[in-house]
């Protein structure tokens, strides 16, 4: 759908800085044209970037009409596939601006997690044939997190006994950065945070990666939160995250092996060795251990509400 040789494939991210800009900034270089746009004060808040597209046939993009099998379904049929290849190229390209402008300039980020795609067309006869609508500003990313409300009561209650729970008040702080840092795909901060708070839990006032592994394989309760992490639903990306962590550490598919796989997986990313045969704790390499840090959220997440209800039982 929409094979069209005049194709752009388009980015469009936003930027955290205090870059002050006299006016918008366009260059085109190597096929691609990028966009420093600013908002009414004249600070650099948005990036966009394109490029040519050399393999339209990669794409099939577009909102085609169906018919709706129940009325509660949609009258379109959305189509977002892209050439993967060019969007890692132009990823890149992002990644690099983002480093290097932060050498001199007060740039914080470049949310080229969460981009917003179009294909765009260089003229009107390249357009979608009039039976389609175009497909505008498609989100990559994950969603925002969603209020929750109608809970008064749950609200009041936990706070009333919040102070039943100061002993595991430290352990609960690195459980909210852990989400704080999971909203924002830093997965690589968040599995720290949830890894402190399971050493905090299990750990047993150990340091070194030998002896917490060996509290960690001694704890029962640990054990049983693991059965149920394994017994629940999960996205396949992290199973197969987490399976391949298991591989490359030439670990079985035990409660040992996940410890192992756990514990070594902190001491991998406690350095940077520049190397690309090892896994690398950059902040362009977060999305490779999402798996492992939704593993380490559960156990962490049940073994504080184990704690919770030990020191306020619940009365029959």
């Amino acid at each position: 759908m929409l094979n069209s040789p005049l194709m752009k494939f388009q980015l469009d991210c936003a930027v955290h800085s205090k870059v002050i800009l006299a006016q918008d900034i366009t260059y085109r270089n190597e096929g691609k044209e990028t966009s420093f746009l600013r908002d009414d004060k004249g600070v650099w808040n948005r990036i966009r970037i394109s490029a040519n597209v050399k393999h339209p046939e990669l794409f099939k993009w577009g909102m085609q009409p169906v018919t709706p099998l129940n009325p509660q379904r949609a009258p379109w049929a959305v189509h977002a596939q892209f050439d993967e290849n060019l969007y890692g190229e132009l990823i890149s390209e992002l990644q690099c601006l983002e480093s290097t402008l932060s050498m001199t300039f007060p740039v914080q980020s470049v949310n080229w997690g969460s981009p917003k795609l179009n294909v765009v067309f260089e003229s009107e006869e390249e357009a979608p044939p009039a039976e389609r609508a175009p497909l505008l500003d498609f989100k990559m990313g994950r969603g925002e997190l969603k209020p929750v409300s109608g809970r008064d009561r749950e609200f009041a209650a936990l706070a009333l006994t919040s102070r039943l729970y100061k002993p595991l008040v430290d352990i609960q702080s690195f459980y909210r950065e852990g989400e704080n840092e999971l909203s924002e795909a830093k997965f690589i901060n968040s599995f720290y945070n949830y890894y402190f708070a399971l050493e905090g839990l299990y750990g047993k006032g150990k340091t070194k990666n030998a002896q917490v592994l060996e509290a960690f394989r001694s704890s029962a309760e640990l054990k049983e939160s693991l059965n149920r992490y394994l017994n629940d639903k999960h996205d396949i990306r992290h199973i197969n995250q987490v399976k391949s962590m298991l591989d490359r550490m030439k670990q079985p598919l035990t409660f040992d092996g996940f410890m192992h796989v756990i514990v070594h997986t902190r001491g991998d990313l406690h350095h940077f060795v520049n190397s690309p045969n090892r896994p690398q704790p950059t902040p362009f390499h977060h999305e490779d251990f999402e798996g492992i840090t939704f593993l380490v959220k559960y156990l962490a997440r049940m073994g504080i509400l184990a704690s919770m209800l030990r020191l306020n039982p619940i009365k029959k």
